[in-house]
């Protein structure tokens, strides 16, 4: 038995991080439908309905969502931001794997798993529906995928990693930037690749087998009839272009160039929120490691990193915090592989001091510290969150309608906005 646990501590330290996290996500879920989002209503109610969500459409997570809507605790949207807590919480554990085919120690894979679990805007998502947290979980996979192909060049993880990539697009469509950093990787880890055709078309294959899914928005399309949906034919190619890939081109590069530094310091006063300004050197301190020792992850983390940042800096919305979460959980695995390094070197510096009782007593003493500093740091995370990220007590849609509805005389009819903010209406209608 022991060598078994020994054989599998991976395992079920990634599975302890799965509970811890999803423990907190659950104390802190919402109950039912929430305004914490703009979209969350509407994403509460169409898995349910099996329905056509917004652009880009997000069919992924619309099956997904279908399938815990049959997990009969709470109602459908309490199950629904369950998906999110689940999924977050999924994602978590795989971080601590990516960071452990990293070669980082145990312990600060779990300190970097926790922190990301914990950080202010992650957290956010993963007590209502939203596609966010179900998106790490995708990215996550794949990249845990990935790195396992980079481990043993087997030509099936490569497959899984691009059918998982394609089906990323379903939770959210800006992941198709991560395509250059995941190309020049693999190449990378072995060009020969481009002599194995049937390799190589096996993996195209699997990435489009995975965005095959977006024919679900022209069949569902023949299923509604509201108009901010159906602006364009989705049974056309430029239709379900226009709503997919070329959906929201307001929101697109809407800043001119000198706007640009002003955008960049308003992406870094959105790090720092997450990860602290000693994250923020450290995070610096953590790529110079990762270029010198794993240059190809460097190239892989770093290219995914600055093409979403800097498609997302140059984006016009409201809620432009939650965009940059991919980016924060790259820039997060940068700070973890800081601190891995930072105790090697510390650790060597003590192994200098031989085996004598006073560098025995040193290791040890150091080991306690080194665990309490870690957990101090998450521990500063969740005490500086939760509160804000507290939403069990989040009942103020369903006591609004709740009383409404009791308000109102037999047979009359009440009318609301259409579109995505008029769902909170809609999901009495429709659920």
């Amino acid at each position: 038995m022991p060598q078994f646990i020994r054989r599998h501590a991976d395992t079920f330290i990634a599975l302890g991080i799965f509970v811890v996290a999803l423990a907190v996500y659950n104390a802190t879920l919402c109950p039912s439908l929430s305004y914490k989002s703009p979209d969350g209503n509407e994403l509460a109610t169409i898995p349910y309905v099996l329905g056509l969500a917004h652009s880009p459409g997000y069919p992924l997570y619309t099956w997904l969502g279908k399938l815990f809507t049959f997990i009969p605790v709470g109602d459908v949207a309490h199950r629904i931001n369950l998906m999110s807590a689940t999924l977050g919480a999924g994602g978590v554990a795989l971080l601590y794997g990516i960071m452990r085919l990293l070669g980082a120690g145990r312990l600060t894979s779990t300190f970097t798993a926790l922190y990301f679990a914990f950080s202010r805007t992650f957290w956010s998502q993963t007590g209502i529906a939203e596609v966010y947290a179900p998106n790490v979980f995708m990215v996550a996979l794949t990249l845990w995928l990935l790195l396992r192909y980079e481990q043993r060049t087997s030509p099936v993880y490569l497959v899984l990693a691009a059918g998982c990539f394609g089906l990323s697009l379903g939770t959210h469509l800006s992941n198709l930037g991560f395509a250059l950093g995941i190309a020049v990787f693999v190449l990378l880890v072995d060009w020969r690749v481009l002599k194995r055709p049937g390799v190589v078309l096996g993996a195209m294959a699997a990435f489009l087998l995975g965005t095959l899914q977006f024919l679900w928005l022209p069949y569902k399309a023949g299923s509604t009839n509201d108009p901010l949906l159906l602006r364009h034919d989705l049974r056309t190619l430029e239709g379900l272009y226009r709503y997919t890939l070329g959906a929201f081109p307001q929101f697109k590069f809407a800043f001119p160039l000198q706007l640009i530094p002003d955008r960049i310091v308003l992406y870094l006063y959105l790090l720092r929120q997450n990860v602290g300004l000693g994250g923020i050197l450290l995070g610096v301190y953590g790529m110079a490691e990762v270029l010198v020792r794993r240059t190809r992850h460097f190239y892989l983390f770093i290219l995914m990193y600055l093409v979403h940042v800097f498609f997302f800096v140059q984006y016009r919305v409201f809620d432009l915090d939650v965009f940059f979460i991919p980016a924060h959980m790259l820039y997060i695995i940068f700070i973890g592989y800081g601190v891995d390094r930072l105790i090697g070197y510390g650790g060597e510096l003590i192994r200098r001091a031989g085996g004598s009782a006073g560098g025995r007593f040193l290791r040890a003493a150091g080991s306690v510290g080194l665990a309490a500093v870690l957990a101090l740091a998450v521990g500063g995370q969740v005490q500086a969150n939760w509160e804000v990220n507290d939403y069990s007590q989040d009942t103020a849609i369903s006591d609004f309608y709740a009383n409404v509805f009791e308000m109102l005389p037999p047979g009359s009819v009440m009318l609301g906005r259409g579109g995505v903010f008029g769902y909170d209406m809609f999901y009495w209608r429709l659920v």
